[in-house]
């Protein structure tokens, strides 16, 4: 089988000519009229017209095998593109790929034409239809500017604007002064409706003092105590009459009380109506002038609406000017400089002969099998990990699922430098990386907190098993020995564990605080070396707490409490998806950490738990991956070696790192 191949040249836009051409030769009436080309059907000496060789060999479906043999072969960084005709005859490919060429060439000039000539009718017939829609328009919007009086609709509108500006001041300060009137009418009423006793201000008690009936009384008190003075005096006096001039003064001082009294009750009286009248009077004017600001309102709404239906005419009509000048431009430049595919294409030669032949070719059959299988093996990999939902790194989080990260914790078993229990990593283990990443994501949140500080926070797992504990506790102690005063508390009611970790803590803990607020210091014992951080168990009355304990009125008096002692409050919580007692919880604390561990969550429960926090509008500071380990991703195998090289190689003295 060999090919023959002429190359054709089109001067620009390359790859969108030969994509169209591509499509012309695999048209089936293009191919009919290649078949009936007198190459295909040659006429002989007496005038009749026999089939070629290729002809014969495809009688029984000509129309596709010619689809098969005959190509168009792209080469677009020559701006250029071949046609190949396949057949067993090197000299009958010759003739018959020249013929396939030629009627390509006619019917590319006969179609360009009317293709042309009817784009120009049609673009020239938009243009008109869009000018005429442009003109009318612009009557349209001419006349509702003369009907509208737009000129004058603007001059009104910014004064009425500027009157309904100041009607809302006026409104504003009369209904304060309105709504303060009422608030003490209001207290006073309600004091006297409780039978309590109004106090009164200084003038009306100067007022009742200064009554000419307690005062008159007042004087003959004052005559009847001088008489009495001047009896004691005189020896001559008898008891009878000393008697007789107390119980005058007795009965005088009665009606001063008296008198007092009533006076008292007539001012509250007045200071109640006066308040009374004073709040009727103001709110009066404050409802008096909301209705004129309503009435300047509804003005102002209605000539502006009037000016946006003006402005949204004018601006239909500027896009409608922009359209006919862009179909007036595109027509002019088509008309001027059109260039069809006719005149891009030319050729540039001739066919020739091919003497070797084109198929097939095993030798490119191995290295193209052996990139398809390598190809397939990377489809698999690259589809397993797809269909894997589960999270194994930090950038399943940030980059997949476009969450806040911390940090990570490596898998115990990957550190070597790890000794004790992993939930106390950060004192037992320092220069561990386990610890080094716990100091990581204390940096982190202090960081992220440092204009808007946290003084509660709640760790707690996605999942069971998550490590909430070993983050809580290693929290802690890498905060306090930041110089903070930490408390940790176990708040998970279902499986308490810091009792397990630090054997010292008291049997009473947070579920008891709560009960009796008084013994909150009872439950609370400091850890055995680090003095700054103090620990709270989950309490001996676990099997009845619930969600409800944390929305009680006395555990937000207990987290006040704790607060005022303590720079961070840190608590190991429930399952995040399990249970409502740490949502509860989150509602309540100023900052969330939730834990997934590596490998054993999916993203559709990590993307459930963020949207339940953000729901509650808790202060979601960012997820901590825990136990990552180093057959999950090369990274952190990389990343775990040169840890421990670097912390194995200790630095020479006074030479930097």
């Amino acid at each position: 089988m060999q090919d023959i191949a002429p190359q054709l040249i089109m001067p620009e836009d390359a790859s969108q000519v030969i994509h169209r051409q591509e499509f012309y030769f695999e048209q089936e009436d293009f191919l009919q009229a290649v078949l009936k080309s007198q190459e295909f059907r040659p006429t002989q000496p007496d005038g009749s017209q026999r089939d070629s060789q290729w002809l014969a060999e495809n009688k029984r479906n000509p129309l596709k095998a010619l689809k098969e043999d005959l190509h168009v072969v792209p080469r677009i960084n020559a701006g250029a593109f071949a046609v190949t005709m396949s057949a067993h005859d090197p000299n009958e490919a010759y003739t018959l790929v020249q013929a396939a060429v030629q009627v390509y060439m006619d019917r590319l000039r006969s179609d360009s034409a009317t293709r042309r000539n009817a784009y120009l009718t049609d673009l020239d017939k938009k243009v008109k239809e869009q000018e005429g829609l442009f003109q009318s328009m612009s009557d349209a919007l001419a006349d509702f500017s003369k009907r509208q009086g737009v000129d004058v609709l603007k001059s009104r509108f910014d004064i009425e604007k500027n009157a309904l500006q100041g009607l809302n001041d006026d409104f504003t300060r009369s209904d304060a002064a309105a709504t303060s009137a009422e608030q003490q009418y209001n207290v006073i009423k309600k004091l006297k409706d409780d039978g309590k006793e109004v106090p009164l201000s200084s003038d009306l008690l100067m007022q009742v003092e200064n009554d000419f009936k307690i005062t008159s009384l007042q004087q003959e008190r004052l005559q009847w105590e001088q008489e009495r003075a001047a009896a004691e005096k005189d020896r001559s006096t008898t008891p009878q009459r000393l008697e007789q001039i107390d119980a005058r003064l007795k009965k005088i001082d009665d009606q001063i009380d008296a008198m007092r009294t009533k006076l008292m009750k007539d001012a509250r009286d007045r200071m109640q109506k006066f308040l009374e009248d004073e709040a009727t009077t103001k709110r009066f004017l404050a409802d008096f002038i909301g209705n004129i600001r309503k009435q300047k309102e509804e003005i102002v709404t209605g000539i502006g609406q009037n000016l946006l239906v003006w402005q949204q005419k004018v601006d239909a009509l500027k896009e409608q000017q922009d359209l006919v000048y862009k179909l007036r431009t595109q027509y002019n430049s088509i008309n001027t400089n059109s260039r069809t595919d006719d005149t891009r294409v030319t050729q540039i030669g001739q066919p020739s002969v091919p003497y070797l032949p084109s198929w097939p070719k095993w030798y490119q059959f191995f290295p193209v099998g052996t990139l398809a299988g390598l190809g397939l093996s990377a489809l698999l990999a690259y589809l397993f990990v797809l269909t894997d939902t589960r999270v194994r790194t930090p950038r399943d989080l940030s980059k997949t699922l476009q969450m806040p990260v911390l940090g990570f914790v490596p898998d115990e078993s990957d550190d070597r430098m790890l000794n004790g229990n992993v939930e106390t990593a950060i004192l037992s283990s320092p220069a561990s990386m386990v610890a080094e990443s716990f100091r990581q994501i204390r940096g982190h949140i202090t960081a992220q907190t440092a204009h808007n500080p946290v003084n509660t926070l709640i760790v707690s797992s996605v999942g069971p098993g998550g490590g909430s504990t070993t983050v809580a506790t290693n929290l802690a102690s890498a905060m306090a020995l930041n110089d903070l005063r930490v408390l940790l508390v176990d708040a998970n009611f279902y499986r308490p564990a810091l009792n397990k970790i630090f054997k010292q803590i008291p049997a009473e803990g947070l579920t008891d605080a709560v009960a009796d607020p008084s013994i909150v210091d009872s439950c609370i014992a400091p850890h055995q070396t680090l003095s700054r951080l103090h620990i709270m168990g989950a309490g001996s009355h676990t099997n009845t707490a619930s969600a409800e304990l944390f929305e009680s009125k006395a555990f937000r008096e207990v987290l006040d409490n704790l607060k005022s002692k303590y720079d961070m409050v840190i608590f190991d919580g429930a399952p995040l998806n399990l249970t409502s007692d740490s949502m509860a919880l989150a509602a309540r604390v100023d900052g969330v950490v939730p834990v997934v561990r590596a490998g054993e969550v999916s993203r559709g429960a990590v993307s459930r738990v963020r949207d339940q926090i953000r729901s509650i509008h808790g202060n979601l500071l960012g997820f901590v991956l825990n136990a990552a380990q180093t057959s999950n991703t090369g990274y952190f195998k990389e990343n775990y070696r040169r840890f421990h090289q670097y912390a194995r190689r200790a630095p020479k003295a006074n030479v930097p790192e």
